[in-house]
């Protein structure tokens, strides 16, 4: 946990296997990739992707922030 976001790092250079779950969850190889996961009590998970930080940094943070997107 940092900033009070639970996150869970994967490095694809120690762990390859994982790039085929990567591509599942973003359709993409490109990294970083940011999956966002929130439960929802009526209708399952809602999830959110983003690839790449800079381009995407001011959506990141307020997702983080305000915990919604």
């Amino acid at each position: 946990m940092q900033n009070n976001v639970f996150y869970t790092e994967v490095d694809l250079s120690k762990d390859p296997g994982k790039e085929t779950d990567l591509i599942g969850l973003t359709g993409s190889r490109i990294v970083p990739a940011f999956l966002f996961e929130k439960k929802k009590w009526y209708r399952g998970t809602k999830k959110r992707h983003l690839i790449g930080f800079e381009v995407n940094q001011d959506e990141i943070k307020s997702i983080i922030a305000n915990d919604s997107f």
